[in-house]
């Protein structure tokens, strides 16, 4: 017999390389991302502030340009007043 029988088992370690290189080549390709990168020399467009009062509570809303319709409301300090 040649080598002893170890035929198999140094493909099993080729094909775990193999597998290993694979693997390293699609995260290196996945976390490059210099083709999509931006410059740092774009400036982000400005929000369009939309200000406003709803009784005697005054807003500011800052709008982003390339808004995707989703707000988040913070109200501080804000108590549910109590059904009688």
């Amino acid at each position: 017999m040649r080598g002893g029988g170890r035929g198999p088992v140094a493909i099993q370690h080729l094909t775990r390389r193999s597998l290993a290189l694979v693997v390293a080549i699609v995260i290196l390709v996945a976390c490059s991302n210099s083709g999509t990168q931006k410059t740092s020399s774009s400036t982000p467009a400005a929000p369009n502030v939309l200000t406003g009062s709803i009784g005697p509570a005054r807003y500011t809303i800052n709008v982003p340009q390339p808004w995707n319709g989703t707000l988040f409301l913070y109200s501080h300090g804000y108590v549910a007043s109590r059904s009688a």
